[in-house]
């Protein structure tokens, strides 16, 4: 029984506490990013919207934007 005691704690030690701090960052990263994400946007918004750009411009051109940094914050997160 106690070979079966030290083998889950192998496992815990070896496995689940390395994987579970990866995780913990990559959640970490991808929820702080997509603020910073929010932020980026909301200012590059405000500064087409302060050039006289047409709504739906602004719009199109934000929505893209959300996107392509998404994907980054995506593949930052996983590569964790």
């Amino acid at each position: 029984m106690e070979n079966v005691d030290v083998d889950i704690e192998a496992l815990i030690t070896t496995y689940m506490i390395p994987w579970g701090i990866k995780i913990v960052m990559a959640l970490a990263i991808f929820y702080i990013g997509r603020m910073v994400v929010s932020i980026v946007v909301g200012v590059v918004q405000k500064i087409l919207r302060s050039r006289d750009m047409d709504d739906i411009l602004v719009s199109f051109l934000s929505s893209i934007l959300r996107w392509v940094l998404l994907l980054f914050v995506i593949i930052a997160a996983l590569s964790q």
